[in-house]
């Protein structure tokens, strides 16, 4: 992973959601990432691990019978498409 593309996932919504968990509950764990550079790459694995996680279960969720047999309203609905479900 090029050094651009660490910075660029260090920015998605789980790096943050991550950035937030330090910032209030492990401030000492922030500061030792920050003053040894190891910052960025750590939100960018969160970034990826989590993405990554998120996008299997939502393929798992979708051969699921609970999806399969759900009306075709619940199926295309906003909070569905906006997960990426589908």
């Amino acid at each position: 992973m090029t050094n651009t593309g660490i910075i660029t996932l260090s920015k998605g919504k789980y790096a943050s959601q991550r950035m937030e968990f330090l910032e209030n509950h492990a401030p000492k764990l922030l500061a030792d990432f920050e003053k040894s550079g190891y910052l960025e790459k750590h939100l960018a694995n969160i970034q990826e691990t989590v993405a990554k996680y998120v996008e299997r279960a939502a393929e798992h969720y979708k051969h699921s019978d609970e999806y399969l047999n759900a009306p075709p309203d619940v199926k295309c609905s906003p909070k569905v498409r906006q997960c990426g479900i589908i």
